[in-house]
């Protein structure tokens, strides 16, 4: 849901809903009034990308405006195959017009899932992936509908799910979902 955007598309994304897709180098959407709170110093993306190479840049108040990261994006093997990927940023606090200005060769660069702000002191919880506080039974079930994808199903806290920590979710992290759901009993 941007609020402006230069020379993108959408198209239907695996993971359901819409990414942000033929980006090329120049390109940019910007978010108005994103609220930093009181501090984050890192961003994470989930990105689909043919090749390394090209780069993420994050912008204030226009697409040529003050730069505070850069995201160097490497390959996950295909336009759908995701992965989130982190960029520090200087840190940032209150609202904003936040830009994300797109950069690399000639054609397609990388296709964008979907972004969001890593709050200074934040932790979230291990395994909450509905994002709602805690640990439950339903996040098991909103994982695996998502692995199975089933429409609509969607990780709020993608983050949460990557129990394995290797930037992907898979069945090895539903496993550890369960495990650590029978655990906290």
């Amino acid at each position: 849901d941007y609020s402006d955007q230069s020379g993108i598309n959408t198209e239907d994304c695996n993971e359901g809903g819409l990414d942000v897709a033929y980006i090329e180098n120049g390109d940019y959407i910007c978010f108005k009034n994103v609220d930093f709170k009181d501090g984050a110093n890192s961003l994470g993306f989930r990105v689909g990308a043919n090749n390394s190479g090209s780069t993420l840049e994050v912008r204030l108040g226009s697409a040529d405006g003050k730069l505070i990261g850069t995201l160097n994006v490497d390959a996950t093997g295909g336009w759908q195959n995701w992965e989130t990927q982190n960029c520090d940023i200087e840190k940032t606090t209150g609202k904003q017009d936040v830009y994300l200005v797109f950069k690399g060769g000639g054609g397609y660069l990388y296709n964008l899932n979907w972004w969001k702000i890593n709050y200074i002191g934040s932790q979230p919880i291990r395994g909450d992936v509905n994002a709602d506080g805690k640990l439950s039974s339903l996040d098991v079930i909103m994982m695996q509908k998502w692995l199975l994808n089933i429409p609509n199903a969607k990780l709020t806290d993608w983050k949460a799910g990557d129990l394995h920590e290797n930037g992907k979710i898979n069945a090895f992290d539903l496993a550890l979902l369960r495990r650590l759901l029978l655990n906290q009993k």
